[in-house]
């Protein structure tokens, strides 16, 4: 009864911190938000405009038939959109929440990396917001508790819901795919050199995560003539002027955990003065997982901040090795995190506007 209240306690945390996102962030259409409910009423009157694109359905055809099912409850499309999203923060923090909590066996740490994520300025910005990444991000956070769970147990029954998660995820936005990376590298240590154990776990699993996409993607082809290379093509030439570009990343990443990246060093410094018997086998093929899954994002020809968000739960769990040298004394961070709530908060409407990043980082590169 005490562990529900306690998941209880900090639902209604997570709500509180929604409500102050939409006091000082409201809820506004911007961006992709157009294109989406352009796709959402294609799914429902079946009427296709001539200069319709379905990109959208092709990558996110779970989360707009999701919004389509709830407006028929909310009655508006708008508010059943964010309703979703909201339900999908708090799934996903929470099991981020239950994730280090397990991880770090310390619910002071836990709780304080989950709200490095939750307060996140890519999380509070595009996450319960008029957009689809919230869905990736949250089968994406879903399928790392389950893998966690197996190299815990070693119960294969966590890999296939793992599987499941990232079949279905990848169908609300791609990052829900990149939880098949853990998977894959998890059963590989589990079967060794055994091949044929390897293959034997490894294709009803692959099934479980590629055959929803296949179908949609299928179904999608025949009926708009529009596959996945058509879209990556597309963003190809739209952003063939992002390609690696230091500036950039170092915006992206310097707004994505802003304070937070001093715990991130905090926690590097940790892990190489205290080696490799900080943790036992199965935490660091975790790591290692972690790290690898967060890879295929450098590919991506944009570098945008909801793209590169993927790679703050990895982060995360490397400045909570900071967290929990000083788990004792963990209240005396309690100023740095109202400092990095602050500045992810006010992001957008002070921070970036009054400094020109890009002056003091070419300043620093003289």
């Amino acid at each position: 009864m005490i562990g529900r209240f306690h998941y209880l306690y900090i639902s209604i945390f997570l709500l509180a911190l929604v409500g102050v996102s939409f006091i000082i962030i409201p809820p506004h259409l911007f961006g992709d938000s157009i294109s989406y409910l352009k796709s959402v009423d294609v799914l429902k009157t079946g009427k296709i405009p001539l200069d319709f694109v379905p990109n959208r359905i092709l990558t996110t055809f779970a989360g707009l038939q999701t919004v389509i099912f709830l407006s028929y409850i909310f009655g508006d499309i708008l508010n059943a959109w964010l309703f979703m999203n909201i339900v999908f923060y708090i799934i996903a923090n929470l099991f981020f929440y239950k994730l280090l909590e397990e991880f770090f066996e310390s619910r002071k740490v836990a709780f304080c990396g989950m709200l490095l994520l939750a307060a996140n300025y890519a999380m509070i910005t595009f996450g319960p917001a008029y957009l689809m990444d919230m869905g990736g991000w949250m089968f994406y956070i879903i399928a790392f508790f389950l893998v966690f769970r197996f190299l815990k147990t070693w119960e294969v029954k966590y890999l296939i819901w793992g599987a499941l998660a990232t079949g279905l995820g990848g169908l609300f936005k791609e990052y829900g795919y990149f939880g098949f990376i853990p998977i894959f590298l998890s059963l590989l240590f589990y079967c060794g050199y055994n091949f044929k154990n390897l293959i034997k776990y490894l294709l009803p699993l692959g099934a479980l995560a590629v055959l929803p996409a296949i179908l949609v993607h299928a179904s999608i082809y025949v009926n708009y003539h529009y596959s996945y290379f058509d879209w990556l093509i597309f963003n190809k030439h739209l952003m063939k002027d992002s390609s690696f570009d230091f500036l950039s990343y170092a915006k992206v990443f310097g707004s994505l955990f802003t304070f937070g990246w001093f715990l991130f060093i905090g926690g590097i410094g940790v892990l190489i003065k205290r080696g490799v018997k900080i943790f036992n086998q199965e935490r660091w093929i975790f790591i290692a997982a972690m790290f690898f899954s967060i890879m295929p994002i450098f590919l991506w020809p944009g570098i945008i901040q909801r793209i590169f968000f993927i790679t703050i739960p990895f982060v995360i769990l490397i400045s909570c090795i900071f967290l929990k040298k000083y788990e004792s004394r963990i209240y005396y961070f309690a100023p740095f995190f109202i400092i990095y709530i602050l500045a992810n908060f006010s992001m957008d409407k002070y921070i970036l506007p009054m400094i020109n990043i890009d002056y003091f980082i070419q300043l620093f590169l003289k």
